[in-house]
């Protein structure tokens, strides 16, 4: 079931707001800048969309755009069956039933046509807005009615069909598919998705791209529709690490549609989870000679060179990354980490420095320059950025490891212990957590219990069996001396 938006509280299933955009050409210049104006002209046609089973159960949410003559269009969530769906469009007591028409998988968007709609007009299109510009997002954020905000164009990101528009205009689950509107009210883009970890980082797709959804839905691609079931059948094998057969089936897709980014995504994933980084890098050169832009590619041939620990490639890569992506943590991370590979030290902290002012609340720069502290020798220092780390992510194992490795780093064993048996079942059951709780014991001169903790690690298949075995061989080496 999506989890686009927050059920009502007298609801058990979860309805989908879908805002059709029919806006009328008159009276588009009188009052073109007042909040109330634009509102007044989209509230007008928002209508909900209701993805029902066969009993007539809403399953999921979400938000689209009226082009006009009974066309529509909306987000294609992940895991969506629209063709095996009842679509409904309703507005007060108006009930219009809706069918699949197209799907462009590339851009995850879905065409559909409500013959009950056909005399809507289609919507007056803005041009590509330019930063600073205001904008308005209407939707039905969290399921609790229609609503506007304002906001300004933070950046235009991307380009051609990557290309999006940034911008600060509130908006909540559940506002994914609403409108984007400019001053006067015309149509710049579809309300596309927010970064969850940033403050008002916001994104849409210009509506022009939208009209060509529409287009495609007139007369269905072949190659398209080829393309889609390639692409569904690649995000299965993904899901089932089935890597073999995945790198088996891009092999086919990459020499049916030669011109295909994701087919060669699909290669580099396969052969990443093969372990052949080479033929993974190749791969996302591949991508990124077709897309320059493309993001999945430019991260995946920084990890892939940070892999191979080609030092001055990665750091040529990643350079790129927040040149691109500068917006986003992870570029900076991957900047600091290759930076610290590198050996340059005080780069790695500076870059690290600059993601922790981005994303305050994130936990990985203060793991980054806990790792950075520890490269320097600065026991004391790296435990104080761990704890820090592990403060705002109390509820990720991998920040408990972290800070259990900390503190016997600082020969502090019985804290490490302490926080392990602190994790309830999970310090009995973590394949993981056993390995450090071994660990602590082991540094507490009770080699005994800890090989007994350590070989119960191993039932729980760690993630490194080949530390359990090394931690566990120190053992037996302590209590023969």
């Amino acid at each position: 079931m999506s989890a686009l938006t927050a059920p009502h509280s007298t609801l058990r299933t979860k309805t989908v707001v879908l805002i059709s955009v029919a806006m009328m050409l008159s009276g588009s210049a009188n009052g073109g800048s007042d909040p109330r104006a634009v509102f007044e002209r989209a509230s007008s046609s928002v209508y909900e969309l209701h993805l029902q089973d066969e009993n007539g159960v809403a399953e999921a949410v979400a938000s689209a755009l009226s082009l006009g003559g009974g066309r529509f269009v909306t987000r294609c969530e992940t895991g969506w069956n629209l063709q095996q769906h009842t679509l409904q469009l309703r507005k007060d007591s108006t009930v219009l039933v809706a069918r699949l028409e197209s799907r462009d998988a590339q851009n995850a968007l879905c065409a559909l046509v409500a013959d009950g709609a056909r005399k809507l007009p289609a919507p007056r299109l803005a041009g590509l807005p330019s930063a600073g510009d205001t904008v308005y997002a209407v939707s039905n954020g969290l399921g609790l009615g229609t609503g506007i905000s304002e906001g300004v164009v933070s950046a235009i990101r991307g380009a051609n069909n990557e290309r999006r528009i940034q911008f600060t205009a509130a908006i909540s689950p559940g506002s994914e598919g609403g409108g984007l509107f400019d001053a006067s009210g015309a149509l710049i883009g579809m309300i596309e998705t927010s970064r969850r970890e940033g403050q008002n980082i916001n994104f849409a797709i210009e509506a022009r791209q939208l009209a060509g959804v529409a287009q495609r839905a007139a007369v269905i691609d072949a190659a398209a529709q080829e393309q889609s079931r390639f692409a569904a059948e690649a995000e299965r094998l993904v899901a089932e690490q089935k890597w073999t057969e995945l790198l088996q089936h891009a092999d086919r897709w990459s020499k049916r549609h030669r011109t295909s980014v994701d087919a060669q995504i699909a290669k580099a994933q396969a052969n990443e989870g093969l372990n052949r980084t080479p033929a993974a890098e190749a791969a996302y050169r591949a991508a990124l000679a077709l897309d320059a832009s493309h993001r999945q590619a430019a991260f995946g041939l920084c990890r892939t060179l940070i892999g191979q620990q080609k030092t001055d490639d990665a750091l040529t890569a990643a350079r790129r990354l927040t040149a691109d992506f500068g917006d986003e943590l992870d570029a900076w991370l991957m900047l600091a980490y290759t930076q610290a590979m590198a050996k340059r030290l005080d780069e790695a902290e500076a870059s690290y420095r600059h993601a922790q002012q981005l994303y305050p609340w994130s936990s990985g720069p203060l793991d980054g320059l806990a790792h950075i502290a520890a490269l320097r020798g600065d026991t004391a220092a790296s435990l104080d950025y761990r704890r820090r780390a592990h403060h705002l992510a109390r509820n990720d194992t991998g920040a408990v490891m972290r800070l259990a490795d900390a503190y016997l780093a600082a020969r502090k064993p019985e804290r490490a212990l302490e926080l392990i048996l602190g994790q309830g079942a999970s310090a009995d059951t973590d394949g993981d957590l056993l390995y450090f709780r071994g660990r602590a014991l082991a540094a507490l001169g009770r080699p005994q219990e800890s090989s007994r903790v350590l070989r119960l690690s191993l039932e729980h298949k760690p993630r490194s069996p080949a530390w359990v075995w090394s931690a566990i061989g120190e053992n037996a080496y302590a209590q023969q001396r």
